[in-house]
């Protein structure tokens, strides 16, 4: 693919861009964000006197005025200083490059060699995917199963709760019932029993009245004892 070479005049359009992107100032990495050629051309720009550099705790880069005049033939230069640092990265990498495949020649790799090795290798990978495949799948089930027999068990233990509250509640009205029937029992008892002792109360003041028992208090404690006795 064809890559269509830089002219100053287009250049001009790249160096108006970051002028006008400077008239408020910016930080380095703010620039770099904005326009990655900014940092093969920022000494050019910096010699020329276009941007000016400020450095308290962090770079910042400004703009020299607003009138500034710049000529074709800085362009050119700027250009051609861009160019230059491409290249000499080109070749940086390239060279890199070839000692990485020189490297591989000497340890007597070759392509046929390499190419097997990453069949091999994809076969491989492939052979895992497949098995990773079966796991999750297996795993799913499991889940699966376990999710189903988790709402079973929560199903199972929100009945027995159930019934268990429902116990509770008909041993608590079963015990509220033998309570209050008892305390039904021991007054109708008390009752009887009161009724009871005002009859023989009655009973021993008559029979004391027409002289049938005579009282005694011997030591404190009263005897009754039944007479003949009768009064005329």
């Amino acid at each position: 693919m064809s890559r269509k070479s830089l002219k100053p005049e287009d250049f001009k359009i790249h160096i108006d861009s970051i002028y006008s992107f400077l008239e408020s100032e910016k930080r380095y990495s703010q620039i770099r964000k904005f326009d990655s050629r900014f940092i093969h051309i920022k000494n050019s720009l910096l010699e020329k006197k276009i941007i000016l550099e400020k450095i308290i705790g962090n770079t910042n880069f400004y703009i020299n005025n607003k009138d500034y005049v710049y000529s074709p033939k800085d362009y050119e230069y700027v250009l051609k200083q861009y160019q230059q640092k491409i290249t000499n990265a080109n070749k940086k990498f390239f060279n890199n490059f070839g000692k990485k495949s020189v490297k591989n020649m000497d340890s007597n790799i070759t392509t046929t060699e390499k190419l097997n090795e990453l069949e091999k290798g994809l076969e491989k990978f492939q052979e895992q995917q497949i098995q990773l495949k079966k796991t999750m799948d297996e795993l799913s089930k499991l889940n699966d199963y376990l999710e189903k027999e988790n709402n079973t068990l929560f199903s199972e233990k929100r009945e027995l709760e159930y019934k268990l509250e429902k116990q509770s509640e008909e041993h608590n009205k079963r015990f509220d019932e033998l309570f209050n029937e008892k305390n039904n029992y021991i007054s109708e008892y008390s009752n009887y029993i009161n009724e009871k002792l005002v009859e023989i109360t009655d009973l021993k003041n008559k029979l004391l009245k027409e002289n049938k028992i005579v009282c005694y208090k011997i030591f404190g404690i009263t005897i009754l004892k039944i007479t003949t006795n009768k009064r005329n």
